[in-house]
């Protein structure tokens, strides 16, 4: 006995409206917007079609794509890169040197946070240390 196929309902599907967008989509946007200032000129305008020449064809489909590809490359590492340089400046008549670790971590870019290190040197004192002009 074969099943009815008008029988057996599908559950309707959401309008593309409602259903949320997946999240490499909306980065995908954000980063095409982002691209458009670091294109210089109207790619969209060269028409490869139009070209009979073979090797000028491809050369010019190639540019196209670098073009593109370096627009995104730029526009990624400028979203990457949020942090600007800064300094730390004390409110009032409170001193550098109270300042807290726990209060530089939680403020400075995530990258920043995960590299930080607490020392407990509690034995075999006196301590010093010394850095190279470049932080090492």
């Amino acid at each position: 006995m074969k099943a009815d196929s008008k029988a057996v309902r599908r559950p309707e599907k959401a309008s593309k409206a409602m259903r949320p967008q997946p999240l490499k989509t909306t980065v995908e946007k954000k980063l095409t917007e982002a691209a458009k200032k670091y294109i210089h000129g109207s790619i969209d305008d060269i028409n490869i079609k139009g070209i009979e020449h073979k090797r000028l064809r491809q050369t010019m489909r190639e540019t196209k794509a670098n073009i593109q590809e370096s627009a995104m490359r730029n526009a990624t590492t400028e979203i990457l890169l949020t942090a600007n340089p800064g300094c730390i400046e004390m409110e009032g008549s409170r001193k550098v040197y109270s300042l807290k670790a726990k209060d530089i971590v939680a403020n400075v870019d995530l990258n920043t946070a995960k590299s930080s290190m607490e020392l407990q040197l509690t034995s075999f004192g006196p301590y010093s240390v010394d850095y190279s002009r470049n932080g090492r």
